[in-house]
C-alpha cells in the first residue's frame, strides 16, 4: 500500500511537471498559471501544493526537467565533440528538433526561461548559466582535444570558439522563434560551423573527417 502511495504521488508529480514543461514552453513563466497546469494536467490544488509549495519551485523544477531533457538527447553527443562529424552532427540535430510540427516556433526551452526570468531569479539565473557553461565546457574540451591532436590551428582559442558558438546558436533559437523561420537556425548554425571549421590545421580534410 505504501509503496502504491509512493507510485502514485510520483506520478501525480511528473503529470503536473511535463504539463508545466509544455505551458510555459510554449507560453512562457508569466502567461502560465498554476490554475491553467492544474486544469490541464487534471490534477487538484493539495495535490500540486504537495509537491510544489509555489508556482517558483514549480518553475525550478521545471528548469531541472528540461535539462534533463536535453541531457537524456545529448549526452553521448556533448562527450565526443572531438571531431567535426560529431560537432556538425549536434548542430545538424538541434535543427532536426525543431522540424515539423512548427516546433521551431517554441525555441530553445532553456533559452526560453533564459529570457523571461534572469531578471527575476538569481538563483534561477545562475541555474541557466550553469548549463550555459556546461554546453560551452563540453565543446571547449573537444576543441582542445583536436587541437592536441593537432587538427585545430595552434592559434585556436577553444574558450573563446566555443563561447561564440553556444551565444550564437542561442541567439538563432530566439530569431527563429521571433521571425518564425527556421531557415535563420539553418542559416547561423552553418556560419558558425564554417567559422570553427576555418581553423582547422587541413580545411579540406576535415570536409570529409
Amino acid at each position: 500500500m505504501e509503496r502504491a502511495t509512493r507510485t502514485k504521488g510520483h506520478n501525480t508529480r511528473s503529470r503536473i511537471l511535463e504539463t508545466a514543461a509544455r505551458l510555459i514552453h510554449r507560453r512562457g513563466v508569466h502567461a502560465t498559471s498554476v490554475d491553467q497546469v492544474l486544469t490541464e494536467s487534471g490534477t487538484g490544488k493539495s495535490q500540486f501544493y504537495y509537491h510544489f509549495k509555489t508556482k517558483e519551485a514549480l518553475v525550478h523544477a521545471v528548469l531541472e526537467y528540461q535539462v534533463e531533457l536535453v541531457m537524456e538527447a545529448q549526452r553521448e553527443q556533448l562527450a565526443g565533440l572531438d571531431r567535426w562529424s560529431t560537432i556538425e552532427a549536434w548542430f545538424g540535430g538541434m535543427i532536426e528538433a525543431k522540424r515539423g510540427d512548427d516546433a521551431y516556433l517554441l525555441g530553445c526551452p532553456v533559452g526560453t526561461l533564459a529570457a523571461e526570468m534572469t531578471h527575476h531569479d538569481a538563483d534561477l539565473r545562475a541555474k541557466l548559466d550553469d548549463i550555459f557553461t556546461m554546453w560551452r565546457q563540453c565543446l571547449a574540451a573537444g576543441l582542445r582535444r583536436m587541437q592536441e591532436r593537432g587538427e585545430l590551428k595552434a592559434e585556436a582559442d577553444p574558450e573563446a570558439l566555443a563561447e561564440f558558438a553556444i551565444a550564437a546558436k542561442q541567439g538563432a533559437f530566439l530569431v527563429t522563434k521571433t521571425r518564425r523561420d527556421i531557415s535563420v537556425l539553418v542559416t547561423v548554425l552553418g556560419q558558425v560551423l564554417r567559422h570553427l571549421k576555418s581553423f582547422a590545421v587541413a580545411p579540406e580534410a576535415a570536409e570529409s573527417r
